[in-house]
């Protein structure tokens, strides 16, 4: 299921994209398709308090400096028992690539072969 198709067919599409960039622009959704404005993954609580959880579990975990596949952090267990357990990969990705931004992690690969290293 795409994270907004429960949007699909029950609003007319000039509401739909109304809805997306109100929910957006208040930090309670986030394009997740590369720029196409297309996917959105709806929020409920803000990417940067998601990338926080995803931070003080490396940093507690003594995880600076180790590299983790994307599937490692979201299948495999490595995330058992804090708040980001069983969130959708699009989810820790963006949380990650928001550490990115804050120069407390590093993500790279290509497709669906992506690391991340945290910093």
């Amino acid at each position: 299921t795409q994270p907004s198709s429960f949007l699909k067919g029950r609003l007319p599409p000039d509401a739909r994209s109304a809805f997306l960039a109100d929910a957006i622009a208040a930090g309670a959704a986030a394009w997740i398709d590369g720029g196409g404005n297309r996917r959105a993954l709806l929020l409920w609580r803000s990417l940067e308090s998601w990338a926080d959880a995803l931070a003080a579990w490396a940093r507690a975990g003594g995880r600076a400096g180790d590299v983790l596949t994307l599937d490692e952090l979201v299948t495999g267990g490595e995330l058992a028992g804090t708040d980001l357990e069983g969130a959708p990969r699009e989810l820790v990705l963006a949380a990650a690539r928001t550490l990115e931004a804050r120069g407390r992690a590093a993500v790279f690969g290509a497709g669906d072969d992506l690391g991340v290293k945290f910093l």
